[in-house]
């Protein structure tokens, strides 16, 4: 026979070891049975990881009766649990330290028995997590339902830099007011990005505790939030749906987005786009533009200085000056995309 053991976190989260198993008891009432296992983890990535979700999944996992190899006891893993358990509730139940699986289900029932460090501490880790955690822990929160638990201005003030946080939810308010609604996604390859039901969906996605994909209505009106985007420090990839700027005389010079590797740009109505926008990127490596009119990218496109390009795909925009410049740029390794089809967007 096992001797029984209890051991005290607080006063409302308590461990039991009962029949071999270690037990979890919130509010005296049984939450569930702790399972153990062994992670084999790399040694060359110790210093790569933060969270316990990072390491279990850098990691062999090797648990159920092939623990008694190791000599991991029901007495072992009780000790095992408290620790961990004990750790994670003294440092303000910072939900590093527990895999998500387990630290998110635990502060929502403690918050739900009285615990007000735990109830305040679960938006907070809300937040945090889904932005800086990897895709795997992102989905787990949205899956389980725990995004539900606060609004999408409470995840970007919660999670991004003031500075950040600031420009983009003036801009989500901004294109709100014209009808146009923002949603975070995981990724832009989800099925509700790809099959949007209306043209005035956009989207973005938040990695490391930036915006990393964006999507940006620019036209007379709204340029002056675009000239502001070097505030977006991991902005990767930038989606532009370009609406009335032929008439505007826009210093370009004044903004310089280093960061974004990626830019698609679409639009229906403009009869040139301004060529002067493409120095704004000097580290593009990929451009997409799809456009309804035929000669949109004008003699004065600067393709050849975009020295790191790697993929160019359009579908409309050509002249004889732009082929030449094509010509050229497949001759220096770019590849070079015609696509037949065209995103309307109005």
């Amino acid at each position: 026979m096992i001797d029984e053991k209890e051991f005290e976190i607080n006063s409302h989260l308590t461990l039991r070891l009962e029949n071999g198993k270690t037990k979890i008891y919130i509010g005296g009432e049984e939450f569930l049975i702790c399972k153990t296992a062994i992670l084999n983890f790399p040694k060359n990535k110790v210093n790569e990881v933060e969270t316990m979700d990072e390491i279990i999944e850098s990691s062999e996992i090797i648990e159920g009766e092939d623990l008694e190899k190791y000599g991991i006891t029901p007495l072992t893993e009780f000790w095992v649990h408290c620790s961990n358990l004990q750790v994670w509730a003294e440092n303000d139940y910072n939900a590093n330290f527990l895999e998500t699986n387990l630290a998110f289900p635990l502060l929502k029932r403690l918050s739900e028995v009285g615990d007000i460090k735990a109830k305040r501490k679960l938006i907070d880790e809300i937040a945090h997590r889904y932005v800086y955690g990897s895709y795997n822990t992102k989905h787990y929160l949205e899956y389980e339902g725990f995004l539900n638990y606060l609004t999408m201005e409470e995840l970007i003030v919660g999670g991004l830099n003031f500075e950040e946080s600031s420009l983009l939810l003036d801009i989500i308010e901004y294109m709100k007011r014209l009808g146009i609604t923002y949603d975070i996604v995981l990724s832009f390859d989800e099925d509700k990005v790809r099959h949007r039901l209306s043209p005035s969906e956009r989207y973005l996605t938040i990695e490391n505790g930036h915006v990393y994909v964006f999507e940006f209505d620019m036209s007379a009106e709204s340029y002056h939030f675009f000239m502001k985007f070097s505030a977006f420090k991991g902005l990767r990839n930038l989606i532009i749906y370009l609406g009335d700027l032929e008439e505007l005389t826009i210093d370009f010079s004044k903004v310089k987005l280093e960061s974004i590797v990626g830019l698609e740009i679409y639009h229906q109505s403009l009869l040139e786009i301004p060529s002067k926008i493409f120095n704004i990127f000097p580290n593009l490596q990929y451009l997409k533009i799809y456009s309804s009119s035929k000669n949109s990218l004008g003699d004065a496109f600067p393709i050849i200085s975009l020295k790191k390009l790697e993929i160019f795909e359009f579908n409309n925009c050509i002249n004889k000056e732009i082929l030449e410049k094509l010509l050229v740029l497949k001759k220096k390794g770019v590849k070079i995309i015609k696509s037949t089809k065209y995103s309307n967007f109005n």
